[in-house]
């Protein structure tokens, strides 16, 4: 028997089942649907229906990521023929510009990962349109606190590609320079996620937050170590 809610408590079950079902039905969306830009709009859309004018938002995309330094993005999207996507979100309740950064959350938005040229089995590959978990795990959360009365800054970076084979994809061997200098020699392209988060991780390092928060589907070994 379902309890009596007054309307407060209605509001925040029905915000709760609102973004479980959006998280729920993101991931599980087809890779042909749901694409890098496709992520990046839908977290826009929900965190705008709940924020309001609060949120301000910047997509960078394809080869003004590679302009801008965002190579670890930009190397691992570039082998799909749907450019990769990086999506800066600001939610700042303050109206204050200057209002300092409280958290910022990253999240991996690799919407289908064929392993690249160290490619998946068919059984590994079969659910990887869900490899962008972890951006929309972040994006939900942010919207569900937002609902929940939210009063600090609080940015959001999703970093949005396909992981595929191509004469352009990149090859084991390839090094990725970042912006802050570090260098990374692919050995393993399947090992994409952690490449592609370090770019969100040097912006978000940058915001000096008291607190960044990262999501992903980051490796199968996790299965095979832990159980």
């Amino acid at each position: 028997m379902w309890p009596d809610l007054d309307d407060a408590q209605r509001q925040e079950l029905d915000n709760r089942l609102m973004i479980i079902d959006w998280v729920r039905d993101t991931i599980n969306a087809p890779a042909e649907e749901l694409g890098p830009s496709q992520l990046a709009q839908r977290a826009v859309d929900l965190i705008s229906n709940v924020a309001g004018d609060r949120v301000t938002y910047r997509i960078t995309k394809g080869e003004d990521l590679r302009e801008q330094g965002y190579m670890g993005l930009h190397t691992v999207g570039r082998g799909s023929e749907r450019s990769p996507v990086l999506l800066a979100l600001d939610y700042n309740p303050t109206g204050d510009k200057e209002a300092p950064v409280y958290a910022c959350l990253v999240g991996k938005g690799i919407t289908f990962d064929s392993g690249g040229y160290s490619i998946k089995q068919t059984a590994f590959m079969d659910s990887m349109k869900s490899d962008m978990g972890g951006a929309a795990t972040v994006t939900g959360a942010l919207a569900f606190a937002i609902t929940r009365g939210l009063n600090k800054r609080v940015k959001l970076f999703l970093c949005c590609a396909d992981n595929l084979i191509s004469g352009n994809a990149f090859k084991l061997g390839d090094i990725i320079t970042y912006r802050n200098g570090k260098k990374v020699e692919v050995m393993n392209t399947d090992a994409e996620g952690r490449l592609v988060l370090a770019d969100g991780l040097i912006d978000a390092s940058a915001q000096k937050p008291e607190m960044i928060i990262d999501a992903a589907t980051l490796t199968g070994a996790a299965k095979t170590a832990l159980g």
